[in-house]
Formats: structure tokens, C-alpha cells, sequence
């Protein structure tokens, strides 16, 4: 029996991918879980699913046909692109199904919602950093900051709970997306649309931010 797929609930960077030339990764930290959880609903139509994802190669495809039917550069199409994925501090923020391994596997009902949820293993709620093997790239004293727990306590806290990433063939189309994103997030609630006034206390803060964009060298990213 064959399974039908909607690609309106697929996120386009898994499949078929967004088209880019450039992109930001916009990694946050949750802050305000409830108010978080109340803006990303609202997020939700910014995101590029599967679906949107084909209707922009479809786009691409045709500029360049017409282009080479008369005889002309095709000409570079910005179709900006979001995507969001989280970390598994970050599923537990949401309120999501969390686990522990030991447990589950002694526990007959758990086993059965662990299997039925299909989630991860205890690695993905352990963190690749805790999964550090200490040798070569593997050596904490290797990664840089940005990315290291910060200890509270006796207690570490990841800084990171999930990444936004935005993509498209145009720089200032990107930056326009990017600072759409941001302004979803971290606006004052009930701030005018036209000037709207950044919150001193948002729910969530933008703990890292990289860029990318292709190299010279066709089909690469740097």
C-alpha cells in the first residue's frame, strides 16, 4: 500500500531544496517558551514547504528557457526561502515528547510511543557536544565558543535550541527575509507594522548568526 506524501508538509530545504546563492543561519535560543510557541504559529505561512520549493524551480526552469529561446542571459530569480529546525532542547521547550533511553527500554507503553512518535535516539537528546570523543575535530578545546554549552550552576546549558535558515539568489532580497524574521520574533507586541519597536525582554534571542553563499566553483557553498 502506497503512502501519499503532502508537500505542503514538507519544508523545502529537505526536498527537492530551495534554490540559493546565498543564505543566513539565524541559530536562537528560546527564552519565553509560551510566547515563543504563540509567534510560531504565526510564523508558520513564512515557512517554505515542498511545495513552494517545486513551484520556484518551475519559475527558475522557465526563465531559462525563454532566455535561451531568445537568445539571453538568463536572468537571476531572488525567490527567497524559510526553513526552521530544532535542537532537542529545543523540542522540549515546545513541550514535545522527551525521553530517557534507560527508561524507555524498560517500559513497555513508553517503547510503543517512542516507536509510533518516531524519534531519535538518546544521542540527539544527549547533543553532539556531550558526544565529543576528545580527539582531532572531536576535542572540545577544537570548537569554538559560539557553539559550547555555558555553565550555569552545576549545570550546562546549550545556547542553542534551533536554527532558522534563510535562503535566496539575491543578497538584498535576503537581507529584506532576514529582517522580516527577526522582526516576527523579537518585535514589542502590539508594535505598529510600519515601525514597529524591538522588545527588551523577546522570546526568543539570536544567540549565533552565519553566512553563506556559493563559491566560484559551480555547485559549492562556502
Amino acid at each position: 500500500m502506497s503512502s501519499l506524501i503532502r508537500k505542503a508538509n514538507i519544508q523545502g530545504d529537505i526536498w527537492p531544496g530551495l534554490p540559493k546563492r546565498f543564505q543566513s543561519f539565524l541559530f536562537f535560543r528560546i527564552r519565553k517558551p509560551d510566547e515563543f510557541k504563540q509567534r510560531l504559529k504565526g510564523f508558520v505561512p513564512q515557512i517554505t514547504t515542498a511545495e513552494d520549493a517545486c513551484r520556484m524551480k518551475e519559475i527558475i526552469f522557465k526563465e531559462k528557457t525563454a532566455a535561451r529561446d531568445e537568445g539571453r542571459p538568463a536572468k537571476i530569480q531572488p525567490l527567497p526561502g524559510v526553513n526552521i529546525a530544532f535542537a532537542s532542547t529545543g523540542l522540549a521547550a515546545l513541550g514535545k515528547f522527551t525521553f530517557h533511553e534507560d527508561i524507555v527500554k524498560k517500559d513497555r507503553k513508553l517503547s510503543t510511543i517512542f516507536r509510533k512518535k518516531q524519534l531519535r535516539g538518546g544521542l540527539y537528546g544527549k547533543g553532539m557536544y556531550d558526544d565529543l570523543v576528545n580527539e582531532g575535530w572531536d576535542d572540545p578545546q577544537e570548537i569554538r565558543k559560539e557553539y559550547t554549552p555555558v555553565t550555569v550552576g552545576q549545570q550546562k546549558e546549550r545556547l542553542i535550541d534551533g536554527v532558522i535558515t534563510v535562503t535566496s539568489s539575491l543578497k538584498p532580497e535576503l537581507d529584506d527575509k532576514v529582517n522580516r524574521v527577526k522582526e516576527h520574533f523579537l518585535k514589542e507586541p502590539g508594535s505598529d507594522p510600519d515601525n514597529y519597536r524591538i522588545s527588551n525582554d523577546p522570546a526568543i534571542e539570536f544567540t549565533l548568526i552565519r553566512e553563506g553563499k556559493t563559491r566560484p566553483e559551480k555547485g559549492k557553498e562556502q
